[in-house]
C-alpha cells in the first residue's frame, strides 16, 4: 500500500481535502517567500556598503602625498533640495590606481562621473544650480559602485595642486562583513511574528477535513493496515501541498525581493539582488521548512 499514491487519489476525489491542501499550499508559499526575504536581510546590508565603501574614502593605507597613487576628498553638497554626495580625485603621477566598482576610468581635472539620478537632475535643473558645480559630466557611474540608481553621488577630477586639504590613498578598499543590529533584530522578529501564525493556519487548514480523515483512517485501520501505515497516510497527504508551497515560495522570492527592494533603508532603496539570500540558507530553509509544516499540522491532529 502507498501512501502517497493513496494520498494523491483522496485529492483528487475529495474537494474538502483539495480545498484544505490549497489553503495549505498559499499558506506554505507566502511564508517560504517572505522566510527567505527576511534571512537575506542581513546580507543585503553587507552588500551595499562593500559596494559603496570607496564612497566615503576608505583605503588600504595612508601613505605619504609624494607617494600617493591619487589625493581624495570626500564632501556633501545641497542643490534644488537634494543632498549630493562628492568625491574629489587627483591621480598622481606614483602608479596606477585601479578604479573602484562601478567606474570604468577616472574622470580627469574638471570633468566629472555622476550618478544616474544626479545625470537626470543636471539635466531637469539651470547649470547654474547643480550642473556647473561639477565641470563636465563625460560618464555614468555603473551601479555596482552606487547603494541605488537614486543616489545622487558624482566622482569630480581634479588637479593634485588644486584639491587642496585632500587623503592620499594608494588603493580603494571594499570592506565585508558590515553589520546593522538594528535590521537584523527586526529580520529575527519578523521571522517569527511570521512563522507563528503560518504553522496555526497550517495546522487549522489541516483540521478543515479531520472528521472525514477520520473515517477514512478508521476505515484502514478496519481493513488492517498497520498504525505506522496510517500516520504514514496522514503525512503524505499533508505532505503533499507543503512541498508544492515550498518549491513555489522560491519561485516567488525573487518577486517578493524586487517588491521590497523599493522599501527604503538607511537612506536608500536596494537592488533586487541585494535581498537575495545565499544558497546555503535556502537550501536549510527548503528543508526546515516542509518539517515544521507537518510536525504543526500532525499535532493538530493528534488526537
Amino acid at each position: 500500500m502507498n501512501a502517497f499514491r493513496i494520498a494523491l487519489r483522496v485529492l483528487r476525489v475529495d474537494r474538502r481535502t483539495r480545498t484544505s491542501a490549497l489553503l495549505t499550499a498559499v499558506g506554505v508559499t507566502v511564508a517560504t517567500s517572505l522566510v527567505l526575504l527576511l534571512l537575506g536581510l542581513p546580507y543585503a546590508v553587507d552588500a551595499r556598503e562593500a559596494r559603496t565603501a570607496w564612497q566615503q574614502g576608505a583605503v588600504t593605507s595612508e601613505v605619504a602625498p609624494e607617494e600617493a597613487k591619487a589625493l581624495i576628498k570626500t564632501s556633501r553638497d545641497r542643490a534644488a533640495g537634494e543632498i549630493i554626495e562628492r568625491m574629489d580625485i587627483a591621480l598622481t603621477q606614483h602608479g596606477e590606481l585601479p578604479p573602484p566598482p562601478g567606474v570604468d576610468k577616472f574622470p580627469g581635472p574638471g570633468e566629472s562621473l555622476v550618478s544616474p539620478a544626479l545625470a537626470e537632475l543636471i539635466d531637469d535643473q539651470p547649470a547654474s544650480v547643480v550642473g556647473e558645480r561639477f565641470g563636465k559630466v563625460v560618464g555614468v557611474i555603473g551601479s555596482d559602485g552606487l547603494r541605488h540608481d537614486n543616489q545622487l553621488f558624482a566622482l569630480v577630477g581634479q588637479s593634485p595642486t588644486g584639491i587642496g586639504d585632500a587623503n592620499p590613498i594608494d588603493e580603494f578598499a571594499t570592506p565585508f562583513g558590515f553589520a546593522d543590529d538594528e535590521l537584523e533584530l527586526l529580520a529575527g522578529v519578523g521571522l517569527v511574528v511570521l512563522l507563528v501564525p503560518s504553522l496555526v493556519l497550517v495546522a487549522s487548514a489541516a483540521r478543515l477535513t479531520a472528521t472525514r480523515r477520520e473515517q477514512r483512517l478508521a476505515a484502514f485501520r478496519l481493513a488492517g493496515a498497520t498504525p505506522r501505515q496510517v500516520v504514514a497516510m496522514v503525512v503524505a497527504e499533508l505532505a503533499i501541498p507543503t512541498v508544492v508551497g515550498v518549491v513555489l515560495g522560491v519561485v516567488v522570492n525573487p518577486l517578493v525581493r524586487w517588491w521590497a527592494s523599493g522599501v527604503p533603508w538607511d537612506g536608500s532603496e536596494w537592488y533586487p539582488a541585494d535581498l537575495a539570500t545565499p544558497t546555503w540558507l535556502v537550501v536549510v530553509a527548503v528543508v526546515v521548512l516542509p518539517l515544521l509544516v507537518l510536525g504543526a499540522a500532525v499535532l493538530g491532529l493528534r488526537r
